[in-house]
């Protein structure tokens, strides 16, 4: 076996290896239940008034719950969740018109819990419901105020999907979870330059003239990112009514990089001696496609936008994927105008 296969097969291993660990920490004692139901308003009153459900907790301890109805086509009411024990009593609420959340842990001990998605047709409706449920309301930009959009309310029928997730509150968990999620990414990396790489190259570095072009590369990247966060800063209140700021901080990091690479790129000093520069093409055509196919998918569902401004979950699949297209892109130019000197 070659030494660039036996890489490929440790790495390989140690992926299973992650995937095993991340298996056997996977939280227990959880709960998970989708429910679909027909809702129809007409003069301000909800019919059926709400959507109820039950759940078993069987072990006692914290739980993060996840209400989720975001995945629907915006209807003409508010939603409220909320949790209550055998007695009850609210150990959780949260209200808001398409929603998912991942609540702070709450303790539960073991039994029965109802839970109960409200529909809220009215402003007067919401803050009777605000005001029973504040006590309990998670933070939440809807619970405890009036919706800034009257609109949102209207008679029709729609059909809602609303689902619950329930599972087990472990901060060592959580944090091997998310070590195991870096190292996998960082196997991956791993995994693609092995890959790339050819073993039998005469030379397996970047020579001097390419690091000392990668230097002006860098060079020029940071001017050119300092040069559009200027630009935000003094446009940050207009540019902010159509995307968030972090989304738009994003794109300026992007810039950057898009500058260092084509710099890099145009004067071969992007791939080192040894690497295959037609696997990074497919490379990034796939991973370019998946994105972007993501972001259309977001617009599309009407998950990219809240109130008319694109948001940083919502627009960075799609700004990636353009972002590496644009490598791509970069890269064929560069190949074709070497083929035809050559």
């Amino acid at each position: 076996m070659s030494k660039k296969n036996k890489k490929i097969l440790v790495i390989l291993l140690a992926v299973i290896a992650v995937f095993v660990t991340m298996i056997v920490l996977m939280p227990e004692s959880g709960y998970s239940k989708k429910m679909t139901t027909v809702v129809k308003v007409e003069n301000a009153k909800a019919s059926p008034e709400y959507l109820r459900m039950v759940v078993e907790i069987k072990k006692s301890g914290n739980y993060i719950l996840n209400p989720d109805w975001l995945d629907n086509d915006k209807p003409g009411f508010l939603t409220g969740f909320s949790m209550a024990d055998e007695s009850g009593k609210i150990v959780y609420s949260i209200a808001g018109g398409l929603l998912k959340n991942d609540s702070a842990p709450v303790e539960l001990a073991a039994g029965k819990y109802t839970c109960r998605f409200d529909y809220i047709c009215s402003n007067e409706d919401f803050s009777a419901y605000a005001s029973e449920h504040s006590a309990y309301a998670a933070q939440s930009p809807v619970i405890g105020e009036i919706p800034v959009d009257s609109d949102w309310f209207a008679d029709g029928t729609w059909e809602m999907v609303y689902s619950l997730n329930v599972f087990q509150a472990n901060r060592f968990n959580d944090i091997i979870s998310i070590s195991c999620g870096v190292i996998l990414g960082l196997l991956l990396v791993a995994l693609i330059v092995t890959i790339s790489r050819d073993e039998n190259a005469t030379v397996q570095k970047y020579d001097e003239r390419q690091v000392a072009e990668q230097g002006k590369a860098y060079k020029y990247g940071f001017y050119a990112m300092v040069a559009y966060l200027t630009i935000l800063a003094i446009l940050s209140d207009v540019l902010s009514k159509y995307a968030e700021i972090k989304l738009l901080i994003f794109i300026g990091i992007l810039v950057g990089g898009a500058v260092t690479v084509t710099y890099s790129i145009l004067h071969d000093a992007y791939f080192r001696l040894d690497e295959s520069r037609r696997f990074y093409i497919i490379f990034f055509a796939i991973i370019s496609a998946f994105n972007i196919g993501l972001g259309i998918i977001q617009i599309t569902k009407g998950q990219a936008f809240e109130e008319g401004v694109l948001t940083f979950t919502g627009g960075m699949n799609l700004i990636c994927g353009i972002f590496i297209l644009y490598v791509m892109i970069v890269l064929l130019i560069k190949k074709l105008h070497d083929r035809e000197e050559s």
